[in-house]
């Protein structure tokens, strides 16, 4: 059976983005990435329409690792927290700390938070502070900017993979 991944993108990306496109053209992975309708503005202006298409996907394609990234790791954030997700979640330079979302996991949600340490959008303490809150969230800090430029070479595989086993 292959994983099924659900990956929210971050305000500047898109479903047809790097981290979309790997992800889709992996062929040990079925993956499904929402498009919003539109992520440009403030996260009072966007996010209820961005978590209400997160719900509803969530509902309709029953993932099994669901992925954030950046604003899209704030959609992940606020899903947990509203208690609608307690499944695997990968978090890429997420920015749920910075919208004030949550400053803390739920102990029994396995989560892999990566982030860079030249990270110059979203302050790398927001990861840093989720992975300390929870025993089963562990951080991958690397020093790369916001765009994680080598996560494709593998590191993607190898998160995804350790929280499969955890699910």
């Amino acid at each position: 059976m292959k994983p099924k991944l659900l990956l929210f993108h971050g305000k500047e990306g898109s479903p047809n983005g790097r981290k979309a496109t790997h992800l889709k053209k992996n062929p040990k992975y079925v993956t499904r990435v929402p498009s919003y309708p539109s992520n440009k503005g403030s996260k009072d202006a966007v996010f209820p329409r961005c978590y209400e298409i997160a719900q509803k996907n969530l509902q309709e394609f029953e993932p099994d690792i669901v992925i954030g990234s950046s604003f899209g790791g704030g959609i992940l954030l606020q899903l947990i927290t509203d208690g609608l997700w307690r499944g695997p979640s990968l978090f890429l330079a997420q920015a749920g700390y910075m919208y004030n979302i949550a400053n803390h996991l739920p102990k029994d949600v396995p989560a892999i938070l990566v982030h860079g340490t030249a990270d110059r959008v979203v302050p790398i303490l927001g990861s840093q502070v989720l992975a300390q809150s929870s025993p089963n969230a562990h951080l991958i800090q690397n020093a790369e900017n916001h765009s994680l430029p080598t996560l494709c070479d593998g590191l993607f595989e190898a998160c995804i993979d350790l929280l499969w086993l955890k699910r």
